[in-house]
């Protein structure tokens, strides 16, 4: 099932990669499977199409949009460093013994 959503997804890059809303959808798939590297640059591609069709979207939208993506960003960033940290203080603490 999952590899059906990644597929559909990965068409709707390629059909429409102007579009903010499936490259975050994008990032959120790399997310839920563990690929924080790939959500990072999913997300930061969906702020740069947002930023690229400001003027076709509705000034209203584009806050919110801004905000979610934004925090979709942060969060697997978080979790980046949360893995890195945890694994330099696993690393660090059997270095000890």
């Amino acid at each position: 099932m999952f590899k059906q959503v990644y597929v559909a997804v990965d068409q709707a890059v390629l059909q429409a990669p102007q579009r903010p809303e499936v490259h975050n959808l994008k990032g959120l798939l790399y997310e839920l499977r563990g690929d924080y590297s790939s959500a990072i640059l999913a997300f930061q591609t969906s702020r740069a199409a947002l930023e690229r069709s400001l003027v076709l979207l509705n000034p209203d939208s584009i806050d919110v949009k801004r905000c979610a993506i934004t925090i979709n960003l942060a969060r697997c960033l978080c979790k980046v460093r949360f893995i890195n940290f945890s694994f330099h203080l696993e690393v660090l603490c059997n270095s000890m013994y």
